[in-house]
């Protein structure tokens, strides 16, 4: 799997750390409701803003966002 790919995983395993649901966390950063599942199935590729929103609605860094991405992309290869 892309390192890329691995975003979606990275927020949708972050996401549900904080128990919130994809509707929750789209409204908390304010985002359409459809969003973040189109995200976490890399359907469409966050931007760099739209990464800080999710991050800042899950209460870490999007370098926290990014490295787990990586992680998960090493350990799929």
């Amino acid at each position: 799997m892309s390192r890329e790919r691995c975003i979606g995983l990275a927020i949708r395993k972050a996401r549900q750390a904080n128990k919130l649901t994809q509707e929750k966390l789209a409204e908390v950063a304010g985002l359409h409701k459809n969003a973040v599942g189109l995200i976490e199935r890399y359907e469409i590729a966050p931007t760099t803003d739209t990464l800080f929103k999710i991050a800042d609605a899950l209460g870490i860094s999007a370098s926290e966002i990014v490295a787990s991405a990586e992680l998960l992309a090493r350990q799929q290869n």
